[in-house]
């Protein structure tokens, strides 16, 4: 049996199974359509149609839900991966400073890149909803309540995220610093694994899986608003 080319399940569910992602894939070969995935993408437009359909007060309701929904299913993730063995070890690993990193450039790109997502800068989004206040409303006092919750928002998904990655590491005999990765993989390979070696992971998943549901259709929802808006 050849081992060395052994990868978790969540791994070879996102690469082979829902990507189909094969060492022959290039520029030039992009491989056949994913007709599963052009369904759930109609399907969250469609969603999008709807919630738009009926002008800015449907549109302002399903922004209140999709918005702070989330944050009581975070809470309870959060809950959740701090009683967990390990879960201190992986905390530890989020809070605590690694000062010669400060002296890459690389870091402080990264932080930016993460502020302009964060707050929608520059996209238009803070524009348009601004847009529907009236004139004597206080922005600037929005805008230091906007990136004071963008903040804490933060910190607090690392405490649900680092106490279950410190869980997943103690199960796996390893250090949290080698089972860390950024981008996609976080999302769809290392906590889906994580969450499985948890009891009743199928809920945790689920619950895991609606939250990250919610905030693409909040944020495809003002994608779109930013759009008509414009129109």
């Amino acid at each position: 049996m050849n081992k060395t080319d052994r990868v978790s399940p969540s791994k070879e569910y996102w690469e082979r199974k829902l990507l189909a992602v094969t060492s022959s894939h290039s520029i030039s070969n992009l491989g056949s359509i994913r007709w599963e995935l052009c369904l759930c993408l109609l399907a969250a437009w469609v969603i999008v149609v709807i919630f738009v359909s009926r002008g800015i007060k449907s549109t302002g309701k399903v922004a209140y839900f999709t918005a702070t929904f989330p944050y009581l299913m975070l809470t309870v993730l959060v809950v959740r991966g701090v009683t967990l063995r390990g879960a201190s070890d992986g905390i530890t690993f989020f809070v605590m400073p690694q000062w010669e990193k400060l002296l890459s450039p690389d870091i402080w790109f990264n932080a930016a890149t993460q502020l302009f997502y964060s707050t929608n800068i520059g996209w238009g989004g803070m524009i348009t909803m601004a847009s529907y206040n009236e004139r004597s409303h206080n922005c600037f006092r929005d805008a230091i309540v906007i990136n004071f919750v963008s903040f804490c928002t933060s910190l607090y998904a690392g405490f649900a995220v680092f106490s279950i990655i410190g869980f997943m590491a103690t199960e796996s005999g390893l250090d949290v610093g080698d089972v860390i990765q950024s981008g996609p993989e976080l999302a769809f390979i290392v906590y889906p694994r994580a969450l499985a070696l948890m009891p009743l992971a199928p809920m945790w998943s689920a619950l895991f899986f609606f939250m990250l549901f919610l905030l693409g259709i909040g944020s495809q929802h003002r994608f779109t608003q930013r759009i008509l808006s414009a129109v």
